[in-house]
């Protein structure tokens, strides 16, 4: 069985303005397995135009996405989800479409390369998607990870829900992935 295929659309971005204040926007993945055409996380609203020309490029348009996945609800993460309508949306638990949400596994359903699973910490409904590829194990996984150096992000901290949560998920996903996909930056290789 041939397995997923993982490719940054825009690739995240942090940067602190002043002790109290930043600019965000999140990595957007593509996932392409078992011909399903998925997404995590979808950026700021005004990334509209970057998300589209992106997705152009692999002969994609908003309507051939089956899947979003959000690793968390903050507004950098999910700006763009309103351009997926046809897409269902999955986080931990729960799979909505339109106006309806489902907790029903079969529609919780990924692909036998994808695994979601919680890892809060950053904020309370944080999860990482785990994808296996022929490289290894890639751990999509939000703001568990804002960039390959984000220790020195004094505010990434600050903003964490459960600062204990939070540094147990990460040495978990380290242990579980070869690469990490963070929130706001580019791929790094995982150190064990």
């Amino acid at each position: 069985m041939a397995l997923a295929q993982i490719e940054i659309l825009l690739e995240g971005y942090f940067k602190e303005i002043s002790p109290t204040r930043c600019r965000a926007g999140s990595t957007v993945i593509l996932i392409q397995d078992e011909g399903k055409n998925i997404l995590v996380d979808t950026g700021n609203s005004q990334d509209k135009i970057k998300i589209l020309e992106a997705l152009q490029k692999y002969g994609l348009k908003p309507k051939d996405i089956n899947i979003v996945i959000n690793t968390h609800f903050h507004a950098d993460h999910v700006g763009c989800n309103y351009l997926f309508e046809k897409a269902r949306f999955i986080v931990p638990g729960v799979a909505f479409w339109q106006d309806v949400f489902d907790r029903d596994k079969k529609n919780l359903k990924l692909t036998h390369s994808l695994k979601l699973i919680p890892t809060p910490g950053h904020s309370e409904d944080s999860a990482t998607l785990l994808v296996k590829t022929d490289r290894g194990m890639v751990a999509c996984a939000g703001d568990l990870f804002w960039s390959e150096h984000d220790q020195k992000i004094k505010l990434m901290e600050e903003d964490c829900s459960d600062k204990k949560l939070f540094y147990q998920n990460r040495e978990k996903i380290l242990k579980l992935a070869d690469y990490v996909i963070p929130g706001h930056g580019g791929q790094f290789r995982a150190r064990k």
